[in-house]
């Protein structure tokens, strides 16, 4: 499970509308960036996410890996009270936030079946 969750945030900072807001929060990091995960990280973990936020943004400052057990199951990047992640939770409501638009009609939803 872990490690789909390293997965996935990594496949979340590759993506193009995600490149952007990283590189930004990256940039205006004032010291070291805190890497928050809900489990403790192995090596190989840390290590891609390093590879990917090097990928994103140049200059990236040191990390520092940490975790917090409330957060379950997730990773963020958090930088003087600014923070880009991926957890459980917010994929969970993301989905529902979708699901509830094609159900009911939306105009969200009819823009994304164009596309």
């Amino acid at each position: 499970i872990h490690r789909g969750v390293t997965h996935a945030f990594v496949n979340k900072l590759s993506e193009n509308t995600t490149r952007e807001p990283v590189r930004r929060l990256v940039s205006s990091a004032p010291g070291k960036l805190s890497v928050v995960s809900g489990h403790e990280l192995i090596d190989n973990d840390k290590k891609e996410i390093e590879k990917a936020l090097h990928s994103v943004a140049d200059n990236t400052p040191a990390l520092d890996f940490s975790h917090d057990e409330r957060m379950k199951l997730g990773i963020e990047i958090r930088t003087d009270g600014k923070k880009i992640g991926w957890s459980i939770d917010d994929y969970i409501r993301s989905f529902h936030e979708h699901l509830e638009a094609e159900i009911t009609g939306s105009p969200e939803s009819t823009a994304k079946k164009q596309v």
